[in-house]
Order: C-alpha cells, then structure tokens, then sequence
C-alpha cells in the first residue's frame, strides 16, 4: 500500500458503513511452563491500562470516533483482569492512563512512556501492557523517505533500526517521539520480569483508512470458580516476551462503534479465543497465537466511495525472557 506523506501518520479519516471504524493514525521461540510439580508461587502481575477514551482524534465524539469503541474494550479488560485474579490467585496490581481531555489530561507520550518506565516491575513478576487507541506504522516504497518519517515520527530510540512490524502509538493529539510495542517491551526488559505482555488494539498502517463485529468475548463470571488452567498457564506458568497486535504492519485494525457491540475487533477476538479453550487445559502464548483467526470487513471506500473487502488479520510474536525484536535486529 502507497504512502501518502500527509496522512500515514494521522488518525484514520474514513467512517465506515454500518460504524465500523479503524483505529489509525501503522525464528520462533516456545515460552516455557513449568510443570505443575515446579511449586511455583501464583506470584505478582502489574498491569498497564492505556485507553484513549474520549478519542483524542477525534473528539467529542465526532464523526470517525471509535471513543464508544476503546471505553468497552476498558470495561472487558478490566473483567477480564478481575477473572485472572480470582482464577490464579496472583496479585493484579492496575495502573490507568485514559484520556479525559481535562487540563490534566494524562494521555500523552510523555506521560505513558514515564509510566512505563516507573512502573513498579520487580524481577520474576508478570507485567502486561494494553493499548487502546490508534496507532500507526511508518513505511514507504523509498528507503530514504522511511528513513526520514523514522526520524520525524518515531521515539529516538528506534530512529536508527530497521521498520517494526509493531505499531507506534498515536498518544493525544502528538505522533512526535512515539513509541512502539517493541520499544515498550524493551524498556520492560530492563525490569527482568517473568513474563512480559505487550498488546495493542490498534492500526499498523501507513495511511488513514477505514471496518466486523466479533459479537462475543470472554464471559463468565468468576464466583465459585477455584482453578482456570487457561489462565494459570498463561499468567503464572509462562516465561517469555509476547507482543501481539490486531493487524498486521501496514494495515488497519477496526473498531465497532455500534450501539449493540462496541469495541474493537481484536480485543474481542482475543477474549474470545480464551473463552473457547477448555477451563481444565493447559494452554501456551504461542496457541493462543495460532487460535486468532483473520477477520473479513466490509468497509465503504471514501476515495471512491465503494464497498470493498478487507482482511484484518492479528500477529503475535513469542520470545524469550527479555527478548525483543529490537535486540534480535
């Protein structure tokens, strides 16, 4: 897909039929579990929770907004946080960051990259950051004008390397010094945490664009419930470094904006794939991987104002404690 220099960068521009939106602005290791006989304790999870809820993009709700869309993936994250806790007997210490387009707002690069690095991350603990909002990735057919976007767009820290197949952040109204999933987790890694969790419902594309409802997600309650070795083997069991994203680098990721099913495509496909895995078996980040499904959107083309067809299709990468891609390259 071409770049056009003015809006690789932006939010995504196009409503789509039905309200479906994009959320833009663009070796295989196995992670390793214990046997049940390890003794290993349920231990400590510390998670990030960065969700653009009033859209910074586009505010007040306004046309392109998926603001409905990233507040229920908040809602179904936060349950979906509650059922690890009560399911695996870990401590599930949360930190927010929501836009609230106060005068003190707090959803900004800077504010989210500082909370990163101060999060309260002990060695041996399971750390997990969720992004919700829009985001970007920066690509062109020229290898200087890559270059250059790099060095005008991205964090300093990845000026210099090769294109991410990760998402940048689009944090607020800046897409100045973003970071992105790789750069996140490399600053995790200094921490020496267990397991380290990385996710963005977010666009990985080059361009502003336009997208289906997953109608389920990750249900039930968590009352009476004394083991769930989904999550245990997830949270508890598993060492490693796992960045996972809803599309794939140079696509979009697409958000309902519906009154019926809010939310965005992949957060849903995600709590959706877990729900669908026994509750007695043992599972692997690199399954739950395999489990994410493409998902077909029709969307309404506004340059040519047609219907066409797009794949949205999530990626996750499994590596090694402290591992990233960054490191790799």
């Amino acid at each position: 897909m071409g770049v056009r220099s003015a809006r690789y960068f932006t939010a995504c521009l196009a409503v789509v039929a039905l309200l479906l939106l994009s959320a833009c602005t663009d070796g295989e290791m196995v992670v390793g579990a214990p046997p049940p006989s390890s003794g290993i304790a349920s231990g400590h999870l510390v998670v990030l929770l960065i969700t653009d809820n009033v859209d910074h993009q586009y505010p007040n709700k306004g046309p392109g907004s998926i603001a409905g869309g990233i507040a229920k993936n908040a809602e179904l994250m936060d349950v979906f946080f509650q059922r690890v806790r009560a399911a695996t007997g870990m401590t599930v210490d949360v930190t927010r960051i929501a836009g609230s387009n106060g005068l003190d707002d707090p959803f900004t690069c800077d504010n989210i990259v500082r909370t990163i690095k101060t999060l309260p991350v002990r060695s041996g603990d399971a750390v997990m950051v969720y992004y919700s909002g829009h985001g970007f990735n920066i690509g062109t057919d020229e290898a200087t004008r890559t270059s250059a976007q790099l060095s005008r767009y991205a964090a300093a820290e990845v000026r210099d390397r090769p294109p991410t197949q990760f998402p940048f952040l689009a944090c607020g109204t800046q897409v100045r010094d973003s970071p992105n999933l790789d750069l996140i987790a490399a600053w995790l890694a200094d921490k020496r945490p267990r397991l380290t969790v990385v996710m963005a419902d977010a666009c990985n594309s080059f361009e502003g664009g336009s997208g289906p409802a997953a109608e389920s997600f990750f249900g039930a309650g968590t009352r009476g419930l004394t083991v769930d070795l989904r999550l245990r083997s997830l949270f508890v069991e598993a060492r490693g470094t796992v960045l996972m994203t809803g599309s794939q680098r140079g696509h979009y990721s697409y958000y309902d904006a519906g009154f019926m099913h809010p939310g965005g495509l992949f957060t849903k496909e995600f709590l959706s794939v877990l729900s669908s895995m026994p509750i007695d078996e043992r599972t692997t980040w690199q399954e739950v991987g395999q489990r994410l499904t493409p998902m077909t959107v029709r969307v309404l083309d506004k340059r040519t104002n047609t219907m066409a067809t797009d794949i949205q299709t999530p990626f996750l990468r499994v590596g090694a404690p402290f591992e990233t891609a960054m490191a790799a390259q």
